[in-house]
């Protein structure tokens, strides 16, 4: 908590914002790189396996990726399920991450 004065003269105490969550591209890719071990798409779905154990870093690490047509992500302990808006996009997130753990791409989306 902070005290600070308002216009009249009073004190008033305020909570300070949230903290931000400071985003480290290299970390981010690292577990996209290293961490992928297979996708597999069914329609809209994709679903990625991870090593145990790291399935929420994946998780974590697509949701950040912002990837034009993911709806959202349901991460395990080494599976990770997206959803995406059509087949296409689906494809398309699977041969990002296949260049990606092949070293072929950086957070660029052409796909």
């Amino acid at each position: 908590m902070v005290k600070r004065p308002t216009g009249s003269g009073r004190s008033v105490y305020q909570l300070p914002a949230p903290a931000a969550e400071a985003l480290d591209r290299g970390r981010q890719l690292l577990d996209l790189r290293s961490f992928v071990n297979e996708v597999r798409v069914a329609h809209n779905l994709a679903v990625i396996k991870a090593p145990p154990g790291h399935g929420n870093a994946v998780g974590r690490a697509v949701d950040l990726l912002e990837f034009d047509g993911v709806v959202g992500s349901v991460a395990g302990d080494d599976t990770v399920l997206v959803v995406l808006t059509s087949e296409t996009r689906a494809r398309g997130f699977k041969r990002y991450l296949d260049r990606l753990a092949a070293g072929e791409s950086d957070f660029s989306q052409s796909a």
